[in-house]
């Protein structure tokens, strides 16, 4: 796969840590351990319409994204955040679409990065 087809990207993240490459495989590590967790957790709350949760991991979430550069995430899981903590019957379906949009991305992101990463 070449770096342009990635769904992430560790340039910046290699560029703001001198190139550390054991840093980069940490922080890799640590996404692959917490992530599905948390996406499991996110899709949970939305599900139960605990828009506190939704907020949360949404919030949570947000970090990962921005490390990894997750550019379609970047916009939509700001939007999620924000719509959580106000949110209206009208929107519910559309949030639990975003959500399911943001989850699945992640997944992918997950597998990718296993096979990059060497990890199971």
């Amino acid at each position: 796969m070449t770096k342009e087809n990635k769904l992430y990207d560790l340039n910046a993240l290699s560029r703001n840590h001198e190139a550390d490459a054991q840093f980069i495989h940490n922080m890799v590590s640590l996404f692959l351990a917490i992530i599905p967790e948390t996406k499991d957790s996110f899709i949970e709350a939305v599900n139960t319409e605990n828009w506190n949760q939704v907020y949360f991991y949404a919030h949570t979430l947000k970090a990962s994204i921005d490390v990894f550069d997750l550019s379609p995430l970047k916009q939509i899981i700001r939007s999620i955040e924000s719509r959580s903590k106000k949110i209206i019957n009208s929107d519910k379906k559309h949030l639990k679409q975003d959500v399911q949009f943001v989850a699945d991305y992640l997944e992918k992101c997950l597998t990718e990065m296993k096979a990059e990463f060497g990890q199971q």
